[in-house]
């Protein structure tokens, strides 16, 4: 990723670790499906990585179906592979690519070569034993050994050169949520040395086999989502009204996440702690978003969809989220309750020692800690007063906490 785009890290927060995993609970899975994308340095999954992102604060788990991820994620783990990957590699890359490698020299004696030793490697020890003898056999793997060294290490090796596409690509966020156990990388979709024309033919499969299972909670960038409306046009695939009503509120409910002040800069590493944080107010969220989504017209596939989200938050959700910050505010319900005192008992506002006194007060602590010789001086009536505006008091903060739409607040607040 250029550097330009970074979101910068948060000082402090850590990566999780393979023994801090999120365990999803198995309620909800969204599948998000993308189409290949290219950026400066070539294959993009930023796009990716934005969807996984806010799918990751409203979801339990995320399923990721992208040719893009898909195939730097094939050549990382290939690479794992050894030998075997090496030689296919080096019959499949061009002379142009060979040369980025390093390797110099007649490139077509440089693939016999290659071939030859190859098909040495592929005999077992005591068959190459039998035909070279252990000392040439020996040569043979040493030689082999050394040429995959050579081609996976080094500064401008292969490991260094997916590297860095996996860094320009977008994808270490992608990677981070893998770790955590909260994103899984489809395979079904695709076959990396398969013909372009089967690969596209398998997602569409893919794609038709989801759009009819009821269970599926699917997401679409705008490019699938075109492809996914022509199939429908087309009768090449039918969408099941469950599965449509399942999409709309996915798109709801992350839509609202992506809406929030401090998601777009929040580093990976603060949406899994608040993903974590958060659970139980998460179940009260989708509840809320089944009641909201339930008004919108257009459907999962229609760009309407985004405008009505649009109105959704100016005209319904960022007002609430304003009333519940209000209703949270310490030093607001220390003063509400204050004012009621001052309102109900007229032995206060009579009295300018006690209405210096409740106007004194700066927060709940402070209003609770009066001392017992003014509360006296004040007479019983205050007593009553005081007590029943800190218990309305609590009560509102209580009511708030438990709102729908108390885990946007929350989240925002441990995202910024």
């Amino acid at each position: 990723m250029p550097a330009s785009r970074q979101r910068p890290r948060r000082q402090g927060v850590k990566r999780p670790k393979a023994a801090v995993r999120i365990q999803a609970s198995g309620g909800l899975k969204i599948v998000i499906a993308t189409g290949p994308k290219e950026g400066p340095g070539g294959v993009s999954v930023e796009e990716d990585a934005r969807l996984v992102r806010s799918a990751l604060l409203y979801a339990d788990e995320v399923e990721l179906i992208s040719p893009g991820a898909f195939m730097i994620a094939s050549f990382a783990a290939g690479a794992a592979q050894g030998p075997d990957f090496v030689f296919e590699m080096m019959g499949a890359l061009d002379e142009a690519t060979l040369r980025h490698f390093g390797f110099t020299g007649d490139i077509a004696d440089l693939r016999a070569t290659l071939n030859a030793l190859r098909q040495l490697n592929n005999l077992n020890r005591e068959a190459r034993r039998r035909l070279l003898g252990a000392e040439r056999s020996r040569q043979i793997r040493e030689t082999v050994n050394g040429f995959v060294s050579s081609f996976l290490g080094g500064d401008h090796g292969f490991n260094a050169v997916v590297g860095k596409m996996w860094e320009q690509a977008g994808a270490p966020d992608l990677a981070i949520a893998a770790e955590a156990g909260l994103l899984t990388l489809s395979a079904d979709a695709f076959e990396i040395s398969a013909d372009l024309g089967l690969t596209v033919d398998q997602y569409a499969e893919t794609l038709k086999r989801l759009l009819g299972d009821p269970r599926s909670h699917l997401m679409f960038d705008d490019q699938i989502a075109g492809i996914v409306n022509a199939m429908l046009r087309e009768e090449q695939a039918q969408l099941h009204p469950l599965t449509e009503k399942h999409a709309v509120r996915a798109a709801t409910g992350i839509g609202l996440v992506e809406r929030l002040p401090a998601f777009p800069e929040a580093p990976i590493e603060a949406i899994l702690e608040t993903r974590s944080e958060l659970a139980v107010p998460l179940i009260s969220y989708r509840k809320g978003i089944a009641d909201l989504s339930a008004k919108l017209v257009s459907g999962p596939l229609d760009p309407a969809l985004r405008a009505e989200v649009d109105d959704l938050w100016r005209d319904e959700v960022q007002p609430t989220l304003e009333s519940l910050r209000r209703d949270l505010s310490a030093t607001r319900i220390a003063k509400d309750a204050a004012l009621s005192i001052v309102t109900d008992v007229k032995a206060i506002t009579t009295g300018a020692a006690g209405a210096a006194l409740v106007f004194g007060i700066g927060s709940i602590a402070e209003l609770s800690a009066l001392s017992g010789s003014a509360i006296a001086a004040a007479g019983g009536s205050v007593v009553h007063s005081a007590a029943k505006a800190v218990r309305d008091a609590a009560e509102g903060r209580r009511t708030a906490r438990t709102h729908d739409l108390y885990y946007l607040l929350a989240a925002n607040d441990r995202l910024r």
